[in-house]
């Protein structure tokens, strides 16, 4: 064999073998994420479920859930919106302040 054939031959050995050893890895993760699954479906179907509020039976207890839910969610929303509001006067002030200790007309 000339030197060319064996360095090819040497090459694709080591690809083969390089091929078949993540083919292996990849068929031995795939058992272990498979048990992993199953044990945390196991242990999705022991774990207790959200306790459901009790359906109001007439029209006004409806609302009154409605209105609660409703200020919860607009309670939220302000808590967001001010944090927001919040982080954009830092920007804001953070901007101004290097906008004053950079100034091209005093050079």
């Amino acid at each position: 064999m000339t030197k060319n054939q064996t360095t090819g031959v040497a090459i694709a050995v080591f690809a083969i073998i390089a091929a078949g050893a993540l083919i292996y890895r990849q068929f031995a993760d795939d058992g272990r994420d498979a048990m992993t699954q199953r044990a945390m479906d196991k242990e999705a179907a022991e774990a207790p479920t959200a306790e459901t509020k009790p359906v109001p039976e007439n029209i006004d207890g409806i609302t009154q859930e409605i209105e609660s839910e409703t200020m919860i969610e607009a309670e939220a929303f302000d808590e967001e919106s001010s944090d927001t509001e919040a982080e954009i006067q830092s920007d804001s002030q953070s901007v101004n302040d290097l906008s004053e200790s950079y100034d091209e007309n005093s050079l």
